[in-house]
């Protein structure tokens, strides 16, 4: 904070994107909703979102809005009621009490905001009347703080890749199983297991919801969300993305199956595709540029005659599950201790062929977390299945 000219940050989440302020305060806010009573700022109380006050000398403290509950330990000392609108006499608006605690430790010059596109707008604006010598920019200091992960965060990671495999595990079986399963019922057989193998209850959707492809399905995305309608049938490819978490820290793992023999195509292009993230996680190591992981990726495809699925690699791992590196998007050197996904896929015929696997860059390469099998490709089930035509 010294080094950017910073006398206090402000550090925000909402349920959607808390990953900065969970980080340093241990506390995210898990419910959201609104009361309007007229068309004045002054009548609309809003509330899904908390922000840590960090001055650089001075106590931090956690402003959480009217609505939300401290239904959890936190690590800071102080922590302080806000409504967003001001309704109340007795309650500060939040910007009110944003501010007197940037007086109170006398911040001035530059203060820095965390998830700086996320900041609202009204608030930004009240704050700017309310502390006019103060500037008010962006940050991203504790961003590049968790890039990096502590052996603490390690840890949480590979029990979370433990439970993702477990998922798989029962992804599988209940594929096996046959009988006519809907893509919904599969993949909410593996979340099951995984959600009971977490010590903290906390809704998962916002993180990322568990997506899979099994066929076309009109103007959806070939990855998409379950569908209770759609069902598996013989000579379906499966590919299924299940999200989860534990203890905060994010699973995200994929693996791709084919429900009966695989045709000389699909197998060719699943071939591909494993080929393709051996020679990625190969390559990843401190120093490696992502973009060049993609071209890698890419090369590997096109000599099979294939194409990297939607040009994207992977990403990183964070208490936001889409963190940086964006392995399609941006330019950026991987750093031991980063946990990021390697996961190329292949669109062959209306299929997705591919596997998303967690990696840790260590000092000299890297760790693939995650060790569901990735072959056979060919699954039978028990139970008799109907036959796409």
């Amino acid at each position: 904070m010294r080094e950017e000219g910073y006398t206090a940050l402000l550090v925000y989440g909402n349920t959607k994107m808390n990953g900065a302020l969970r980080y340093l305060s241990g506390y995210w806010p898990d419910r959201g909703g609104w009361l309007s009573r007229g068309p004045e700022r002054k009548d609309i109380n809003i509330f899904d979102a908390s922000l840590l006050v960090l001055p650089l000398t001075g106590e931090p403290v956690l402003v959480f809005d009217k609505g939300e509950l401290l239904d959890r330990e936190a690590c800071t000392a102080r922590t302080t009621l806000s409504s967003f609108g001001g309704d109340l006499a007795w309650q500060p608006s939040e910007a009110e009490a944003i501010a007197a605690l940037l007086r109170e430790n006398e911040a001035t010059g530059r203060v820095g905001i965390e998830t700086w596109d996320k900041f609202p707008a009204p608030l930004y604006l009240d704050l700017r009347q309310l502390l006019p010598g103060i500037e008010l920019v962006p940050s991203t200091l504790v961003e590049g703080l968790m890039l990096i992960k502590s052996p603490w965060e390690v840890a949480m990671f590979r029990e979370g890749a433990r439970i993702g495999d477990t998922g798989h595990e029962a992804f599988v079986s209940a594929l096996r199983e046959g009988g006519g399963r809907s893509e919904l019922e599969l993949v909410r057989a593996a979340e099951a297991v995984m959600r009971d193998a977490d010590p903290i209850y906390e809704e998962c959707s916002p993180i990322s919801p568990s997506l899979i492809s099994s066929g076309p399905v009109g103007r959806l995305c070939r990855l998409h969300v379950p569908l209770s309608t759609k069902i598996i049938m013989v000579g379906d490819a499966v590919n299924w993305d299940i999200c989860m978490r534990y203890r905060g820290y994010p699973i995200d793992t994929s693996r791709t199956r084919v429900v009966g023999k695989p045709t000389g195509r699909q197998q060719r292009a699943y071939d591909i595709s494993l080929g393709m993230s051996v020679e990625v996680r190969k390559a990843v190591k401190p120093g490696a540029q992502v973009q060049d992981l993609v071209r890698l990726a890419q090369s590997v495809a096109k000599e099979g005659g294939f194409e990297l699925w939607d040009g994207f690699l992977g990403h990183g791992l964070g208490l936001d599950v889409h963190s940086r590196p964006d392995m399609g998007m941006e330019e950026m050197i991987l750093s031991e201790g980063m946990v990021i996904t390697v996961e190329p896929r292949l669109d062959a015929d209306g299929w997705l062929y591919g596997n998303e696997d967690m990696v840790l860059v260590t000092a000299d390469g890297c760790d693939t977390l995650t060790s569901f099998p990735r072959e056979p490709l060919e699954l039978h089930a028990a139970k008799p299945l109907a036959v796409r035509l």
